[in-house]
Parts: structure tokens; C-alpha cells; sequence
């Protein structure tokens, strides 16, 4: 666990100096998404995130990890009114949550198709 958090600080110091982790995600209807994380808080790994999908959804919003444990939360607004939240592991940097009425699971950090 503690080299899993090791690497997604260097991650999140790394995505502040330029544009950021990658982001892939899926929502239950097939709808993909891609975009960034961007770091803004170094000690409490906060940032700024921006998706776009394949069918031109943009959303965009925050992360954030709770204190010093693997967890935490993103939220985000989408530009057709929808909103979204994902919970955070930081240990396998995968997130689930919904979008909309509809599940969701982002992975960070991993690359783009």
C-alpha cells in the first residue's frame, strides 16, 4: 500500500508540472471516457479533473484523497446537466461511482487507446 501511494504522489507531482495523469473511463451504457487529473493540492492530493466521452460529453470537477489513507472522491458536472461522483482507490487507482443514473469506473494513470 505504501508504494502504491508513493507512486500515485509522484504521479500527482508529475501531472502539476504538465497536463496531467491520464484518465480512461466507462459508464455502464458503453459510453468511454477520456481526459486528466490534474494536482493543484501537493499534501492533501487534491486536484482538478476534465473528461470528454466519445459521444461529446464534457465534465469536468475535483478529486481529492482523504488524509493519509488510499481513498478518496471525485465529483463532477457534465455540460448536458449531469452530474457524477466517484469513489477513489487509491491502491489499484480505480474509481466507481455514477454519472448521471449510470455506473461508472475510471482507472488513472493509465493510457490512452
Amino acid at each position: 500500500m505504501k508504494k502504491t501511494l508513493t507512486m500515485l504522489a509522484a504521479a500527482a507531482l508529475v501531472a502539476g508540472c504538465d497536463a496531467g495523469a491520464k484518465v480512461n473511463g466507462m459508464a455502464s451504457d458503453g459510453e468511454t471516457f477520456t481526459g486528466t487529473a490534474v494536482a493543484t493540492g501537493y499534501w492533501d492530493a487534491s486536484g482538478t479533473l476534465n473528461l470528454v466521452s466519445n459521444r461529446g460529453l464534457t465534465c469536468v470537477g475535483t478529486y481529492a484523497y482523504s488524509g493519509l489513507g488510499p481513498n478518496g472522491k471525485a465529483t463532477f458536472t457534465c455540460n448536458n446537466g449531469e452530474t457524477g461522483e466517484v469513489k477513489l482507490d487509491g491502491n489499484s487507482a480505480i474509481g466507481e461511482g455514477t454519472i448521471g443514473t449510470r455506473r461508472i469506473t475510471v482507472r488513472w494513470g493509465s493510457v490512452r487507446s
